[in-house]
């Protein structure tokens, strides 16, 4: 699953209605930070959200993390091809 946002959060970003497995990984497509802290709260997945360097991606615009075994909580599942909400 990819979770693509137009700006970079400036605290946790919270995934609302997905659980992830025990080694489940979060990563920042075109960083180094391969390995994002998240944590389970409820249906939730809360990422804590890397500090980045100016300059450290090479360019301006959205940004995406890639997580690993995804899982969908919510009982009223949207149709194949959505996603779950985000918020920071």
């Amino acid at each position: 699953m990819y979770a693509t946002l137009p700006l970079y959060p400036s605290g946790p970003l919270t995934i609302h209605d997905l659980k992830l497995p025990k080694g489940a990984r979060v990563s920042l497509l075109g960083s180094h930070h391969s390995n994002i802290g998240w944590r389970q709260k409820g249906d939730d997945v809360v990422i804590s959200t890397p500090s980045l360097a100016d300059g450290e991606l090479g360019f301006e615009g959205p940004r995406t993390f890639r997580i690993e075994n995804a899982i969908r909580t919510d009982k009223d599942a949207a149709p194949s091809g959505s996603s779950p909400s985000a918020t920071r």
